[in-house]
């Protein structure tokens, strides 16, 4: 054989082996983003959300659901194995009243629960982090979440999760069931605190937040009126009345 020919044989082999390579990465990756995809299916006013992984803003949100279809939601289901609920995700769904969300969640982004009809809201204990707005809904009047997540202020201007510009005439309750950062009950607008019977600084009575001692009183809630300090406590922690109040 030539070496003319010889050259020429190895600069074919070489193209086909990186073709080969070529294809054995674009196959990975297309397995890989399949894996990952986030799948949905709504049937009869339920939205069943199912895959592994984040949601995104471009794996569901509005470009995925028409406003038809927005309006039809009344029942979100989210499977175990997707890991964070995206921005906006569920925002303005008007007719939505349930949501069940599974321990594998780990991050909840911002409003993305805001104008909904929800009343009634159960975040895992798995969830870390959350969005600036999430919750704001007119008519929720429960929502359970842990009490140690990071809140994330996408805008440092309106700082809530249940509040600010949301006018409201129902009774909220704050169910804390982790161990509470004192800094997060600040976050709602809410009637009444309860925290876990296992917190170990601080505890709830008459929907107010004192210290374990009950010795301190730490925080009161927003839409509280009036209110009674407990027998045996001695000290009133001056941010924890962050509104006007009748004492009683």
């Amino acid at each position: 054989m030539s070496k003319k020919r010889s050259t020429k044989l190895i600069m074919v082999m070489l193209f086909l082996l990186a073709g080969c390579m070529v294809f054995s990465v674009n196959a990975q990756a297309a397995r890989k983003k399949s894996s990952n995809k986030i799948k949905w299916k709504l049937s009869k006013g339920t939205l069943t959300i199912y895959g592994k992984g984040k949601m995104s803003r471009k794996s569901f949100n509005w470009g995925t659901l028409k406003k038809k279809q927005k309006k039809k939601v009344k029942k979100v289901i989210i499977k175990k194995g997707i890991t964070s609920i995206s921005d906006t995700a569920f925002q303005d769904m008007k007719n939505l009243k349930s949501v069940k969300i599974p321990s594998t969640v780990k991050k909840i982004g911002y409003e993305s629960f805001s104008r909904t009809a929800i009343k009634e809201l159960k975040i895992p204990s798995s969830v870390k982090k959350i969005g600036n707005q999430a919750f704001m809904i007119k008519k929720l009047r429960k929502l359970t979440l842990p009490g140690n997540f990071t809140f994330d202020p996408e805008d440092a201007d309106a700082c809530h999760l249940v509040g600010g510009d949301i006018p409201g005439d129902n009774k909220l309750t704050v169910t804390f069931t982790t161990k509470l950062n004192l800094e997060n009950a600040s976050l709602f607008t809410a009637d009444k605190y309860v925290l876990s019977k296992k917190d170990p600084a601080y505890c709830s009575v008459d929907g107010c937040i004192y210290t374990k001692d009950r010795k301190s009183l730490v925080r009161v809630p927003m839409r509280k009126k009036k209110l009674k300090i407990i027998e045996g406590c001695t000290e009133l922690c001056t941010h924890s009345l962050l509104h006007g109040i009748e004492f009683d």
